[in-house]
């Protein structure tokens, strides 16, 4: 049974799903204009195999609280990304997967436990799904992005969305409602005008796929393309394939699941975990 609590970081609250008694530990980064609800089909799946798995909403999504006086940059998301694990991580380390472009900052705060000499907690794999925050976006990709987080639809939503394994035509409307009604409520729709002009108007904050090729000199890592079926177990930089704008885990989560399971079943032997440092 996957449980509800609000936990802080940043000095702000957010609320965490929680499911799963394994002693490894996954920590799941939802994409911009998602929220943590978004990951709850595949929780479970992820949890029946051994592992406690949680995710949390991001400041501006969800039901996380305190958008005055946030810092709405890439760096201000990952500081909270970052801020959760270090005071949330119970086991010492855990697996972090992050979603689109909630992938950035879930990226640079792995890359900050892993290689920035934090010590514990520590992240011992990370897994990059619909990896678009590696993509260089054009003038024209920054516009149609931004206008689409801040002015969401329901085609919108539905082609984000995409055709969710089990789920009836019915459903299906519902949840597009459903998350049509969040990403307009009051508080919600002022974060995602910041969001969109952060992502408009400013100018690549990091290298990502620096910190994506170092990382993976460290712990085990993982890119997952949505339709394309795609991934690609990453030791040093290679091409990425266009995402395909759905979302793999939102679409098939029993398949996202099997796929997490398998990369991280290489990996549980606590003597073949690549070590920080």
């Amino acid at each position: 049974m996957i449980i509800e609590y609000p936990i802080t970081a940043c000095g702000r609250y957010t609320r965490v799903l929680d499911v799963g008694t394994g002693p490894r530990e996954i920590w799941l980064v939802h994409d911009f204009g998602g929220r943590a609800d978004d990951w709850r089909r595949c929780m479970e799946p992820l949890a029946a195999s051994g592992y406690r798995v949680r995710a949390f909403d991001l400041v501006g999504h969800g039901f996380a609280s305190g958008y005055d006086g946030f810092d709405f940059t890439m760096a201000g998301y990952s500081n909270f990304v970052r801020d959760v694990l270090l005071d949330n991580i119970e086991t010492g380390t855990a697996t972090v997967i992050g979603a689109g472009l909630g992938g950035q900052p879930a990226l640079r705060a792995a890359w900050d436990l892993v290689c920035s000499d934090w010590g514990e907690p520590s992240v011992d794999a990370f897994v990059l799904c619909e990896p678009s925050v590696l993509e260089e976006l054009t003038p024209r990709a920054r516009v149609e992005l931004a206008t689409r987080i801040a002015r969401p639809g329901r085609p919108s939503l539905r082609a984000r969305l995409g055709t969710p394994a089990g789920v009836s035509p019915e459903d299906l409307d519902a949840m597009v409602e459903e998350q049509l009604h969040m990403a307009t409520s009051p508080g919600r729709a002022m974060a995602l005008t910041r969001i969109a002009r952060m992502i408009r108007y400013g100018a690549e904050e990091h290298p990502p796929r620096r910190w994506l090729a170092e990382l993976a000199e460290r712990i085990p890592t993982l890119q997952i393309w949505g339709a394309h079926e795609g991934t690609q177990p990453m030791t040093r930089p290679r091409p990425t394939p266009t995402p395909s704008g759905t979302l793999p885990y939102l679409r098939d989560p029993e398949t996202f699941a099997q796929t997490i399971r398998t990369f991280l079943s290489k990996y549980t032997e606590p003597d073949l975990l690549p070590r920080a440092g």
